[in-house]
């Protein structure tokens, strides 16, 4: 306590920055039980320097004393209010973001965070500080398919930022579909039992869920709708196909496959195609009824039933005559089950063989027909101009020659009336038109045929014989 009576009965506090400032408008009473004395205030900037001095004022109003002047730095460590109400709207180019401007009279600007989760690992977007009257923000940095996490904070000239806004929300539709697979291969077991089908190395995005394989039957013109024979979860480049069942594959079948890729979003790629036959590894069933006709000993016409086998492209036709081994004769197409052979030689006898072959060159079994032989049923004209003369060797007969393309010679006959029964004196036909009976005679009568390749004789030549009354 202050025993000496100095007449002060208060204090007035001031604070220079241009002008000298009354810092109390309340009054602050001199309390002799107290040695010290505070006074809170506010000013109108902080970061600067002010100058304080305090007047001790006597029972008169008069000031009785000034305080040594005491210069302090008034730091701003007061944040700015929080940000709120932030929106979030999606763009071509990315996440817009805005908010309103923020009252703080000494703002600098705003930070942008964002993060993938609601509550942590949240990353300042913008390095430089959003202009105070700039409250929109474009994140252009974000991808389909994630859900991102936004906070605004306000910073002032002093550095003090404040609270970081509530969470903004903002999911990013997933609307682009994954790549395609480039190539797809299909390859058959030997047995026809497994298709394996490959698509090799695929630069998968983040978003991958899951391969989906299709297989569809082609039928012609008519449209098949594809099934998908891949299992749910498929990550593989590699799926082999078991078939309808687990059942072989049919032979010759066409079959097209493709892939495609899901992404989690449920966005499909292009699918990727490959065509695929079925090897055709049995022979088709041989033809039937396989029969060949002589036809007037120029030509065999062939024909046969068609094969019972469905995948019939085409049936070939064999020969084989005479000293000749079985040739490839001709080849035609499944419709047609009739040839005719005109390259064929008159009393040659032939076997005709017939197989079916399938659109992927399998043959089956050959069928043969049963043996023709190619005749002339028409015979040689009858033997001319018959002569008989006596020779030292016998008797000569000599004859005019036949034209037939198809001669194999002469046959000459005698008997002792010419009336009665002529019997053959050559067995093998004779290529000339003369022959000498060594024992031949007056008595004697003869005649003369011609013999051709179908075993054909023509007519008895007139009867002659020796006229002794010439010779």
């Amino acid at each position: 306590m202050n025993s000496v009576d100095d007449k002060i009965i208060r204090f007035e506090a001031y604070y220079t920055d241009r002008t000298e400032n009354l810092i109390n408008e309340e009054l602050i009473l001199r309390d002799n039980n107290r040695n010290e004395y505070e006074h809170r205030f506010t000013v109108d900037e902080l970061g600067k320097e002010y100058d304080f001095h305090i007047f001790a004022v006597d029972i008169t109003g008069q000031i009785a004393a000034r305080s040594e002047t005491v210069t302090a730095l008034l730091e701003d460590n007061i944040a700015p209010g929080l940000v709120d109400d932030v929106q979030i709207v999606e763009r071509d180019q990315g996440l817009e973001l805005s908010w309103p401007v923020s009252p703080e009279t000494d703002l600098a600007g705003y930070a942008i965070y964002r993060s993938v989760n609601t509550d942590d690992n949240f990353e300042r977007l913008n390095d430089e500080l959003q202009d105070p009257i700039n409250t929109v923000f474009v994140d252009s940095l974000v991808q389909e398919g994630n859900t991102y996490f936004y906070r605004i904070s306000a910073i002032d000239n002093s550095g003090n930022e404040g609270k970081k806004s509530s969470n903004a929300m903002r999911y990013i539709s997933d609307n682009t579909p994954p790549s395609a697979p480039e190539t797809l291969s299909a390859i058959v077991a030997e047995d026809n039992s497994t298709v394996r089908l490959s698509w090799g190395e695929y630069d998968r995005p983040v978003d991958f869920r899951r391969f989906i394989v299709l297989r569809r039957k082609i039928s012609g013109s008519t449209n098949v709708s594809y099934s998908q024979i891949s299992e749910d979860e498929l990550i593989s480049t590699l799926h082999v196909d078991r078939g309808v069942g687990g059942a072989r594959f049919e032979e010759g079948v066409f079959y097209e496959y493709g892939v495609v890729v899901a992404d989690s979003a449920r966005n499909f790629s292009d699918t990727t195609f490959t065509t695929l036959q079925i090897p055709d590894i049995t022979p088709p069933n041989a033809p039937v009824n396989v029969i060949a006709d002589n036809i007037g000993g120029v030509r065999v016409d062939l024909t046969w039933s068609p094969s019972p086998s469905g995948d019939v492209v085409q049936y070939n036709v064999y020969r084989r005559g005479g000293e000749d081994e079985s040739v490839l004769l001709s080849s035609t197409e499944k419709n047609r089950r009739i040839i005719r052979d005109e390259n064929v030689q008159t009393g040659i006898e032939y076997i005709y063989a017939v197989s079916a072959t399938d659109s992927l060159g399998n043959e089956g079994d050959v069928v043969e027909s049963s043996p023709v032989r190619v005749r002339n049923y028409d015979p040689p004209r009858k033997v001319r101009n018959v002569q008989i003369y006596s020779s030292e060797n016998g008797v000569d007969i000599t004859w005019e020659e036949v034209p037939a393309s198809d001669l194999v010679g002469y046959i000459v006959y005698s008997s002792r009336f010419s009336a009665g029964q002529f019997e053959a004196l050559n067995e093998e036909p004779i290529q000339i038109t003369s022959f000498t009976h060594s024992s031949g005679n007056e008595t004697l009568w003869y005649r003369v045929r011609a013999l051709d390749s179908s075993g054909n004789l023509s007519d008895m030549s007139e009867p002659v014989k020796l006229n002794t009354e010439t010779n």
